[in-house]
């Protein structure tokens, strides 16, 4: 008798191809995250010191409900708070990071089992492509903007779930209120609950949701001030024709470059086109009551759009499109808009191939352009710590305070509660004694405005820092090319340069500015 061959690794081959997929963001995300706090986490470990040493309650519980710019971002400060207890008091950036960007699998979690749980694996692939992959990759290695950003649309959704899914009203709503208090988006999560109530006749619900709506805004809202705790483009006046060029581009936002900035405003404008169709249909469908999951997912991309509205107020699209961690947006658009299309889309396996080798292109082009700031970030961390070490000085933005910042990162570094990894404090050590040796080449700069810009250079590939010595205090920044390759048969040279915001630097320009190679 003749034996078939295995067929086990082709009957699984799809499974096996999310796994992967799955596989190597969280690979990622682990490899790269890092026990230095950067941009934003120095305002929730302040808070988490400052909630740590407040004399009572009431106090602790003002700090966590503390504005951060117009974002009452209680829920990550007390993910912080849990993750810091359970490391037995101490500070671990690098647990904010993962799971910030571990609860992305709870929303696929949510949208596989409301859209796909009876249909082959297959189908869903192209949503893990559009979703995993580095695009957004400021969230993948920040934790506080994983927490808050990635946290406030895994929470919307969940609270859609249950109104929609579950039929958990109550349930609904405490996970909306989570959202609200987790960013200022989370709002939306009631003005789209609400909408869709009213359209499905839910009249007590309804109610329901729009007191308890109204009431979560109040006590978000109140005691705010515009311009103490607003950040860029709050309150400002609203100009129709670059709102709608800025909210159209970021929806396409996937495709943005610099030379091809219209490239992103298409493809906004074809995904809107597609989504207005879809969700029409949907809307005007006799069966679209008895399809829960249909209101679920018109319900998250109504959230994700409306996020990107309120992100477009008042900003050039430019400003908004070069900042990756507002690129998870369009790429959830992307995501969506493919789910809800899904069932005219099994009906033509040609349509199907096709978004299925688009979405794979999609994912690959963005790992080939996007991992490499994953290392050059590593290098701006270790410059952060390196200049608040042995300078005291901080790259903030200048609203903030950095000497409060400073302060609270060096109390918790005395007293044994954060520990920089050893890597960092090696490395450090190596560049000191560069620096005293003198062993380092000279290079020209010009300010422009409030930034240094370091003239290009042309150097071997290696790891470079520019060093501004001045008033007994030693600078870095690691500079940057927009070649990274390595020649196999000869070594290469690249251009490196540098633009620097001049207040992270000690102010001095008759100093020379050096560049040391790390070994």
């Amino acid at each position: 008798m003749v034996t078939q061959p295995p067929f086990v690794l082709h009957r699984w081959k799809w499974l096996i191809a999310c796994l992967v997929v799955l596989l190597i963001y969280l690979l990622i995300i682990v490899a790269y995250a890092e026990n230095i706090p950067y941009a934003d986490d120095l305002a929730v470990l302040s808070s988490l010191y400052d909630i740590q040493h407040a004399p009572n309650w009431y106090l602790k519980l003002r700090i966590l409900f503390n504005f951060h710019n117009e974002h009452r971002i209680a829920i990550p400060r007390l993910i912080a708070i849990g993750i810091y207890y359970i490391q037995h008091r101490h500070i671990n950036i690098m647990w904010w990071i993962i799971i910030g960007n571990i609860s992305i699998f709870l929303l696929l979690y949510l949208y596989f089992k409301a859209g796909f749980i009876n249909q082959r694996v297959k189908r869903f692939l192209p949503v893990l492509f559009f979703v995993l992959q580095p695009m957004h990759c400021e969230l993948m290695y920040w934790g506080m903007a994983s927490l808050q950003n990635i946290g406030v649309i895994v929470l919307s959704s969940l609270s859609f779930y249950y109104l929609f899914q579950s039929k958990n009203n109550y349930l609904a709503l405490l996970v909306a209120v989570l959202a609200v208090f987790t960013s200022a988006n989370g709002l939306f999560t009631f003005i789209v609950g609400i909408a869709l109530l009213i359209y499905r006749k839910d009249w007590p619900s309804s109610i329901i949701w729009l007191v308890i709506g109204l009431l979560s805004g109040f006590l978000y809202w109140n005691g705010f001030i515009i311009g103490k705790y607003s950040g860029d483009g709050f309150g400002e006046s609203l100009e129709l024709v670059r709102f709608l060029i800025t909210f159209i581009s970021l929806t396409g936002g996937v495709v943005y470059t610099q030379s091809f900035p219209l490239f992103s405003f298409a493809l906004g404008f074809i995904l809107l086109l597609f989504i207005s169709i879809s969700v029409y249909y949907i809307i005007n469908s006799q069966s679209v009551n008895s399809d829960s999951s249909k209101l679920f997912f018109v319900a998250c991309l109504a959230f994700v759009l409306l996020t990107i509205a309120a992100i477009s107020l008042g900003r050039h699209p430019s400003n908004i499109l070069s900042g990756s961690r507002y690129k998870l947006y369009p790429a959830l658009v992307l995501a969506l808009t493919y789910i809800l299309l899904e069932d005219r889309v099994k009906e033509n396996q040609y349509i199907f191939k096709s978004i299925l080798s688009f979405s794979m292109l999609f994912w690959v082009v963005s790992y080939a352009h996007y991992t490499t700031r994953f290392s050059t970030h590593s290098r701006l961390l270790f410059a952060h710590f390196y200049n608040w070490k042995y300078s005291g000085i901080l790259d903030v933005p200048s609203r903030y305070s950095e000497k409060y910042y400073s302060e609270r990162w060096h109390k918790f570094y005395q007293d044994g509660q954060y520990i920089p990894p050893q890597k960092i404090i090696e490395k450090c050590q190596k560049i000191v004694a560069k620096v005293n040796e003198q062993a380092i080449f000279k290079t020209s700069y010009y300010f422009n405005n409030k930034d240094i810009n370091i003239d290009p250079v042309e150097l071997p590939i290696h790891e470079y820092y520019a060093v501004h010595k001045a008033e007994q205090k030693t600078t870095i920044y690691p500079l940057i090319t927009n070649n990274f390759y390595k020649s196999i048969l000869t070594p290469s040279k690249v251009k490196y340069s540098a633009s620097i915001n001049s207040s992270y630097w000690v102010k001095s320009a008759e100093e020379s500015l050096l560049i040391i190679p790390m070994d």
